[in-house]
């Protein structure tokens, strides 16, 4: 309840305004009160409605927006040694204030997905930092590492981004799944925004 409470606020604003509504609509057929009182609450609900509609659109807009954007290989003389560069950006127009990540591997089993315990890799968080408008993070791994731990089974890792913007605390949620044999990276669920 109080996830849905925290992701959908104008949802709960607009409901409370239209059991105002109702109620208002209720006293005026029963004469509790007269027309012009009656016009008079419904013309403040109705610019308090357009208030928090455009204050909701002006939050959506500005603020940040930090994700996985890409991910690059960097092949070394080595073939089984190359690496994977995760390229965090922020696309939003404004800076993203206090920003953490925790990386963290997982391996199919059995057909059950279970954490990797990789020392420096997995789970692995970052230091606060901000990131200004198109700037970027590199989060470099070698993927000798991880096919040593993994020994060549399904490996995905999960991008778990906090950030800050104007008003409000942010959450974004990426997850890659690793195809050994071709070496490329697929997006796989979830992929999350808050």
């Amino acid at each position: 309840m109080r996830k849905f409470v925290r992701k959908h606020p104008l949802t709960i604003q607009l409901s409370i305004i239209s059991i105002v509504v109702v109620i208002v609509s209720i006293a005026l057929i029963k004469k509790a009160i007269d027309l012009p009182t009656s016009v008079s609450i419904f013309a403040v609900l109705l610019a308090v409605t357009i208030l928090l509609i455009s204050t909701n659109e002006i939050r959506n807009r500005l603020r940040p927006w930090v994700a996985v954007v890409r991910i690059d290989q960097e092949l070394t003389d080595n073939p089984d040694k190359f690496y994977s560069h995760f390229i965090i950006t922020n696309t939003g127009p404004i800076p993203a204030k206090r920003i953490l990540y925790t990386v963290s591997w997982y391996l199919q089993d059995n057909s059950k997905w279970k954490q990797l315990k990789i020392k420096g890799e997995s789970p692995f968080t970052s230091s606060r930092q901000m990131l200004f408008p198109n700037q970027s993070i590199d989060h470099r791994t070698e993927m000798h590492v991880i096919k040593t731990a993994t020994k060549d089974k399904d490996t995905k890792v999960t991008f778990i981004i906090q950030y800050h913007g104007l008003w409000s605390k942010y959450t974004t949620t990426n997850t890659h799944k690793y195809n050994y044999a071709h070496k490329v990276w697929m997006p796989d669920e979830p992929q999350d925004y808050t």
